[in-house]
């Protein structure tokens, strides 16, 4: 069963009198549809757990976007026993940049990020904490985020574009797991630095407690789980 998946594109930056302005006007409104309905079939003395999945990605982070390729390319070319930069014909750069594509791929899921990427995600590092609130804006559970390695993400532009087809977005993963939970109609999932993302009970529900949120990706859409191994060969040629 796939997880429920969140995006979020902006990039605000953190700002507690904003934050708790944020807070106070997402309790007021959940709290009036939480009025309206509530969970169907749930015991009110029931706890749940959410296992969710961080995916961040900025291009406006050059410095760690270079310092990640870089350094996976570096491996998959001692892999290979090549060095494509080193090719003076732009032919046969971009034949090599191809053929060692899957190891780069491959080797990037080896990398840690547990710092962050920085930039407007300074706040998304390992054990940064993760707070969740029910519909009323009391807060239900904390946890955090743990691991955090980077990985090339397949994305496509919204809308499609045939030519420049999919693109592989250098991207930080992390995890965390709350558990505990009482019933609520909404649950909102704070995110250091992020603005609060409101996700249903029956969504969570559907997707057996899984949430995928991904930050950064602009007008990209994410194809797949965020955490999938990488293809074992390119479907194009763009790293």
């Amino acid at each position: 069963m796939s997880a429920i998946r969140t995006e979020w594109h902006g990039r605000t930056p953190f700002r507690y009198g904003d934050r708790i302005k944020r807070l106070v006007v997402f309790a007021l409104l959940l709290t009036l549809v939480g009025a309206a309905c509530s969970p169907s079939n749930t015991n009110d003395s029931a706890e749940y757990t959410i296992d969710g999945v961080v995916a961040v990605t900025d291009v406006g982070a050059v410095a760690w976007n270079a310092a990640v390729i870089a350094q996976a390319r570096a491996g998959a070319y001692r892999e290979e026993g090549v060095n494509c930069a080193g090719f003076a014909d732009e032919t046969f750069r971009s034949k090599c940049y191809k053929e060692t594509l899957p190891a780069t791929r491959r080797i990037m899921t080896s990398l840690p990020c547990n710092r962050g990427i920085g930039s407007e995600y300074s706040g998304l590092y390992q054990s940064a904490q993760v707070v969740v609130s029910d519909g009323s804006g009391n807060i239900v559970g904390l946890g955090e985020l743990v691991g955090g390695h980077a990985a090339y993400v397949p994305t496509v532009s919204r809308p499609p574009s045939p030519e420049i087809g999919i693109i592989y977005r250098p991207t930080c993963i992390f995890e965390f797991t709350v558990e505990g939970l009482p019933p609520s109609d909404f649950y909102s999932i704070d995110i250091p630095g992020q603005n609060p993302v409101a996700v249903r009970y029956a969504d969570l529900e559907a997707a057996n407690w899984e949430a995928e949120l991904l930050f950064g990706f602009n007008s990209d859409v994410v194809l797949g789980p965020v955490d999938a191994p990488p293809p074992t060969a390119p479907p194009e040629p763009n790293p």
